[in-house]
Formats: structure tokens, C-alpha cells, sequence
């Protein structure tokens, strides 16, 4: 726990963080305590990010605790994720290796998931160019 953190925000942390899946990632899990520490110390931002962007389309509130491609797609152009060397087709990409197939979108531990490895490949261009990522 991070000191002054309320214990619900750290056990939400911990059970998003459980289902995240890195292992495709090349060096995982060496750099899994920097992800980890980093994760957790923004936890509450990261929760506020996907809440207001699931809940751009109006959505009822079951619906607003998954985001849509549409959703991420929109969080990308506005983050200002997206560029020649980092289009959307690889964002999409992410999208659909990370996104909870039982519901065809991206629940809190699959965005947190999603955004790793769309941080991951942005450091990393060249890694993840020409493949979907690839997740068991």
C-alpha cells in the first residue's frame, strides 16, 4: 500500500492488476515491479480516464464500465496517442488482444492492460510494427 492510500482503492488496484496479461511483452516480467509501482501510484487518475470515456456514448450504467472500440479509439486521439509511426490499425490491434472477449470490450483490467502495452509499443515502435500482439 501506498502511504495514505485507502485500503478499497489498493484492493481495486490489486484486483485489476491480477487478470493484466504482459508476458507477450519482450523482458517481461524483469520491468513488472517499475509497470506495477507506476500503475498503482495512478490508479485513481487511470480509474477517472476510463470511467469518462466509457461513459461517452450516455451509456447505462452496466455499459459504463466497458469502453467500446469506439471509446478507446476516442481516448487515443485525445490522449494524442496516435501517429504516422503509431496508427490506429495498432491501437485497434491492442484493443482487440486485450479486450474481454465475453463482452467485446475493454473492462477496467483490460484498459489498464491495454494501456502498458500501448506504452510499451510507443517506446518501442519497431516491436509489434507488423503483428497483432500476441496473448494466450
Amino acid at each position: 500500500m501506498i502511504p495514505g492510500e485507502a485500503p478499497q482503492l489498493f484492493e481495486g488496484f490489486t484486483q485489476c492488476w491480477l487478470p493484466v496479461r504482459l508476458h507477450s511483452l519482450p523482458g517481461f516480467p524483469l520491468w513488472e515491479r517499475e509497470v506495477y509501482d507506476e500503475l498503482h501510484a495512478n490508479f485513481a487518475t487511470l480509474c477517472a480516464v476510463f470511467s469518462h470515456y466509457c461513459r461517452s456514448a450516455g451509456a447505462d450504467s452496466e455499459e459504463a464500465s466497458r469502453m467500446s472500440e469506439a471509446e478507446w479509439g476516442a481516448f487515443c486521439r485525445e490522449a494524442r496517442l496516435l501517429s504516422k509511426v503509431f496508427p490506429g490499425a495498432r491501437a485497434n490491434a491492442i484493443f482487440h488482444a486485450s479486450m474481454s472477449s465475453a463482452h467485446r470490450a475493454l473492462m477496467l483490467p483490460h484498459f489498464i492492460e491495454a494501456i502498458t502495452i500501448l506504452a510499451f509499443q510507443r517506446a518501442n515502435p519497431d516491436i509489434g510494427r507488423n503483428t497483432a500482439v500476441a496473448q494466450a
